[in-house]
C-alpha cells in the first residue's frame, strides 16, 4: 500500500508520545511497527517544518 491522500500517514498521541498510523478504508487505522518506522527513518528528509517521508509526490510529516 502506498502512503497517499487516500491512505494518509497520521501521528496520534499515545501514552505521552506520537505514534505513526496509516489511515485505511472504512475508518480503520494501522499502527506502524517499530521495524518499519526505523526503515522509514533512513528515508526521511527535512525542511523548515520538520522531518517528512515523501510518498506519492506528497510530504507526510513525522515531527
Amino acid at each position: 500500500m502506498t502512503i497517499c491522500d487516500v491512505f494518509p500517514l497520521a501521528l496520534e498521541h499515545v501514552n505521552g508520545g506520537d505514534i505513526p498510523f496509516l489511515t485505511l478504508n472504512y475508518g480503520l487505522t494501522a499502527r506502524i511497527s517499530r521495524n518499519v518506522y526505523y526503515q522509514w527513518a533512513e528515508l526521511l528528509e527535512e525542511d523548515e517544518k520538520g522531518f517528512y517521508l515523501m510518498s506519492a509526490k506528497t510530504r507526510f510529516y513525522l515531527s
